[in-house]
């Protein structure tokens, strides 16, 4: 999804937009179970085919 309301996280912590990622910015990531909607965690199945 390309949309300015779309933040990440780089990696002095700051906040920045995925509008503004360019090419060798880094960016910090989480990996966590379960489904996510609007970046809150909900109760559901995931099936892919």
């Amino acid at each position: 999804q390309n949309a300015e309301t779309i933040r990440l996280v780089d990696e002095n912590g700051k906040a920045i937009s995925v509008v503004n990622l360019q090419q060798g910015d880094t960016i910090l990531g989480c990996v966590l179970e379960g489904g996510r909607h609007f970046g809150m965690a909900v109760k559901e199945t995931i099936r892919e085919k």
